[in-house]
């Protein structure tokens, strides 16, 4: 199976992968595989068996094409299809894995919400079973507005991707009991996070959250928050036995 992990820039999409690879291999003995398709990543805290660095970065993009930050992420969107060879002949999907765990750019418009990230989502699922986890930054729990935007961001991939999709909340270590329950409630009851956070936002905020709360709740499958920490490992096994659950139910147990 391809694990995907994907999310806003900042929530640890990178850290995450490597503690996930680590405790797989290390508490589960599993064979694990790793791509990077981030191509702005600087320094990456694992060894990648897949880099699509190696092919081009958004700094080389900046220059041969004279572009800005943003452009040259929507053109390595074009030139992430134009690799998609490379890409599907390379080590992690030829090889034999318990799990592939791939590294995705911070910027969504750029790889998952663009028809070329998605094709190669489409592409690698007709290798094998594909599971996007949607990374969220436990750091914006001090923020109700832009924590509900990050998970509103969540229900759009889901029917952007026509993939399965969980949502993980990292970082949980900087969270204190209150701050953990608050994000909870956002994840497994969106509408009650609204009713209980807009008396301390106030004004516009207040009134946003509370009709963002409504789209969540009517579209949004029932979940459970998993709560982790990249830099603790808490919640790994809690991770891992979802994304194994769902690993069961797609029949692939070779």
């Amino acid at each position: 199976m391809f694990v995907v992990l994907t999310g806003t820039a900042g929530s640890g999409k990178s850290n995450l992968t490597a503690a996930l690879a680590k405790w797989m291999v290390d508490e589960v003995g599993l064979k694990i595989s790793v791509m990077n398709l981030d191509p702005g990543a600087e320094v990456l805290p694992y060894t990648p068996d897949f880099d699509i660095r190696n092919y081009f970065t958004i700094e080389e993009i900046m220059k041969k094409y004279k572009l800005g930050p943003n452009g040259a992420f929507l053109k390595a969107a074009e030139l992430l299809r134009q690799y998609e060879r490379e890409i599907l002949k390379s080590k992690p999907v030829k090889g034999f894995y318990d799990y592939v765990l791939v590294d995705t750019p911070g910027q969504l418009e750029m790889f998952m919400f663009r028809p070329e990230g998605t094709h190669i989502m489409k592409r690698l699922e007709m290798v094998k079973p594909v599971l996007i986890v949607y990374v969220v930054d436990g750091s914006l729990a001090d923020h109700p507005e832009d924590l509900m935007t990050s998970y509103l961001l969540n229900l759009i991939l889901q029917t952007k991707a026509e993939l399965q999709v969980i949502t993980v909340v990292n970082k949980v270590d900087l969270l204190n009991d209150a701050a953990r329950e608050q994000v909870r409630k956002l994840i497994e009851t969106p509408e009650l996070f609204a009713k209980e956070v807009a008396d301390k936002v106030g004004g516009i905020a207040a009134d946003m959250i509370l009709d963002l709360a409504q789209v969540a709740e009517k579209y949004s499958p029932s979940a459970r928050a998993i709560m982790v920490s990249a830099r603790t490992l808490e919640g790994m096994k809690e991770l891992y036995d979802v994304i194994h659950e769902i690993y069961c139910s797609c029949g692939d147990l070779t």
